[in-house]
């Protein structure tokens, strides 16, 4: 579009004076300035008329109802553009902060951001660590397989062992002893034992060499305490003893007291009427000594002469080694 420019200036014209031939409007000039405007006016648009041609460049357009574009604008197309522009979510924003995209990121459930607080975590995590390294596991108070004896006797503990629980074992092995309602040494039980031995009869000068139809003996200790149960029979030999009359063969030595036991049985024995078989266990010995009580005589030790080829004798006592 052209605009209009003048070719006269007609102000001038007006400052000449009377008479002038320059004051004059001559009709070239005239016509040259319709010619001037019908040029320009040519080249513009009508105001209700909305077609354009060719290139044309608006200063400042203000319009108040709605432009319609055939084509692009600026090479751009404008409805595509206006469309993507509609999934735009408002209050977008493209000039987010690091931090604030950072934040945004965290606060997204489910994305395994890797936080500040995971760089903290990894970072106690010391260089090269191995769960597997005996030292690490031993400072997280935990145990190796390779530390333990049975390791699948202990995979397979289904029950609290801690101080306050009460487990049940099948068999329980204590190497040092049980205390029992206390800690003191007093309640201390250090040794359990069950079994048997085979006593003998002996002289105390010459051992002799007697035969058997029976030789049982068994015991339990607990503790320093040994209880047991003897039950011997003679079937020959008995001449063949010399000093007094012994039954040895007790599973322990005695401490430094002798201890009283008690005859169950006595039988086929030359002692005098009224008299009766008393017993006990020599201090420091593993041997009982057989004793005949008179309540008017007192007390002597059984002699060879007073036992015969069958005598049976049962005997039950404890004493403390």
């Amino acid at each position: 579009m052209t605009d209009y420019t003048k070719s006269t200036n007609f102000a001038v014209k007006d400052t000449l004076p009377t008479g002038d031939p320059g004051k004059v409007i001559k009709g070239t000039e005239m016509d040259a300035e319709f010619n001037n405007i019908q040029t320009s006016n040519n080249s513009k648009a009508n105001k209700a008329n909305s077609d354009l041609t060719g290139t044309t460049v608006i200063a400042t357009a203000s319009v108040t109802g709605n432009i319609t574009v055939g084509g692009t604008v600026d090479g751009r197309d404008v409805a595509a553009d206006g469309t993507k522009l509609n999934t735009i979510e408002p209050g977008a924003t493209a000039d987010q902060t690091n931090s604030e995209i950072k934040v945004a990121y965290e606060a997204n459930a489910d994305t395994n951001a890797y936080t500040d607080a995971s760089v903290t975590k990894l970072g106690t995590i010391e260089t090269s660590a191995d769960v597997t390294d005996v030292t690490n596991v031993t400072a997280a108070g935990a145990l190796m397989d390779s530390e333990m004896t049975d390791i699948a006797a202990v995979k397979a503990i289904n029950q609290g062992v801690a101080t306050t629980d009460s487990p049940t074992f099948v068999n329980l092995t204590a190497t040092s002893g049980i205390n029992l309602g206390g800690t003191a040494a007093a309640n201390k039980l250090d040794d359990y034992e069950e079994g048997t031995f085979t006593p003998t009869i002996f002289g105390s000068t010459t051992t002799g060499t007697p035969s058997y139809s029976s030789q049982v003996g068994d015991y339990t200790k607990i503790g320093d305490r040994v209880l047991f149960n003897i039950l011997v029979q003679l079937s020959s030999g008995a001449n063949t003893l010399g000093g007094d009359v012994k039954i040895g063969g007790l599973p322990f030595t005695a401490g430094s007291q002798s201890s009283p036991c008690s005859i169950g049985q006595a039988a086929n024995l030359i002692i005098t009427s009224g008299t009766s078989l008393a017993c006990e266990v020599k201090s420091s010995s593993s041997f009982i000594n057989m004793l005949v009580f008179d309540s008017g005589g007192g007390t002597t030790n059984l002699i060879p002469a007073e036992i015969t080829g069958n005598t049976l004798i049962r005997i039950a006592g404890q004493y403390k080694v």
